[in-house]
């Protein structure tokens, strides 16, 4: 059941993969069965509902400690750091080092946590299946994006995408499509790319009526860039909104971040998109708000929504939300 369990997440088959590792927890109640879980609920875009099962896994399985090194991996890429670094503090016992748990441990603390390879075996795995098409050898990860127009079309930094190479778009839970540029906007320093086939259609942009106001809570979520094209979910970071710079039309993002390429969306606390986060030309990165980019994209970028549900939103909600808006940006060389 373990095996054929993996065979379909391999393959996105979600519903397959749920099945069999259900049947194989109630064959043997194991970790290796409920990790299979976690890893299919987020493969499906459930990031809540995984969080549920990773601490299940965790408390219920102190003598696997790799089903706490997971849950510590998901907590840290929903911006709960502190908690993920309490959690593995309390993992694995110093006479008994587990290599998983190391690993994390040493990843967790690295400005931007990538799952190496060691991470990337079953029955852990800190990362979804990649769904065809097969990319070359040369692909490599280069920075974020976000999708807009219902998933047929994303916005990435300009500079990510250069006119000589190939581009792919891959979203958290796997969905790889080629993408091809429609548009630059050097006023921005933003891309507007169209996919070839469409990634997270049921998923569509809720954009804030008005720019935030220094100081208000923010989300952005990003990939960790790295010299291959493995999947990943993305790692999400909390801060609060910057201000206007001296032209009173750039922003300040507000808050600081490891350095990368960018490219993430950025949201408010009620988990609408605010913009985009993109390198700024100093020291500090800049928000390229979402009024800016309807003057490019109009009503492509997305619906706004003038009155949230909540003037607040739960932080695992927003990562569920960001699993599947935020892109891999993926080039190679023509």
């Amino acid at each position: 059941m373990l095996k054929r369990g993996e065979a379909a997440l391999a393959l996105g088959k979600t519903d397959d993969a749920a099945q069999a590792f259900e049947r194989a927890a109630l064959i043997l109640h194991a970790s290796d069965a409920e990790m299979g879980l976690v890893r299919t609920t987020m493969q499906a875009g459930e990031y809540r509902r995984a969080l549920v099962f990773a601490a299940h896994t965790a408390g219920a399985h102190l003598d696997e400690p790799e089903g706490a090194a997971l849950y510590a991996w998901l907590l840290h890429l929903g911006g709960q750091r502190a908690i993920a670094a309490r959690l593995l503090a309390e993992t694995d016992a110093p006479v008994t080092r587990n290599p998983v748990v190391e690993a994390t441990r040493r990843q967790l603390r690295a400005a931007l946590p990538i799952a190496s390879s060691q991470l990337m075996a079953p029955p852990t795995r800190f990362a979804p299946y990649a769904s065809a098409p097969n990319l070359p050898a040369t692909a490599r990860v280069v920075g974020s994006g976000v999708l807009i127009d219902q998933g047929t079309r994303a916005l990435v930094p300009m500079s990510a995408v250069p006119r000589s190479a190939r581009v792919w778009l891959r979203n958290g839970v796997g969905i790889t499509t080629r993408a091809t540029v429609e548009r630059y906007n050097a006023a921005e320093g933003v891309a507007i790319l169209r996919l070839a086939s469409p990634l997270s259609r049921n998923t569509e942009l809720a954009i804030a009526p008005k720019d935030p106001f220094p100081g208000s809570v923010a989300y952005t979520a990003e990939y960790s860039p790295s010299g291959n094209a493995n999947p990943a979910w993305p790692v999400m970071h909390v801060g609060f909104s910057g201000a206007t710079m001296g032209n009173g039309v750039q922003r300040h993002l507000g808050f600081d971040l490891p350095p990368g390429p960018r490219g993430g969306p950025v949201f408010d606390a009620a988990g609408r998109f605010i913009g985009i986060a993109i390198r700024g030309s100093g020291s500090q990165d800049q928000l390229v708000t979402a009024s800016r980019l309807q003057q490019g994209a109009g009503t492509r970028l997305g619906r706004v929504n003038p009155a949230p549900p909540s003037p607040s939103m739960a932080i695992d909600q927003v990562y569920e939300s960001a699993l599947q808006l935020t892109v891999q940006v993926i080039v190679s060389a023509k």
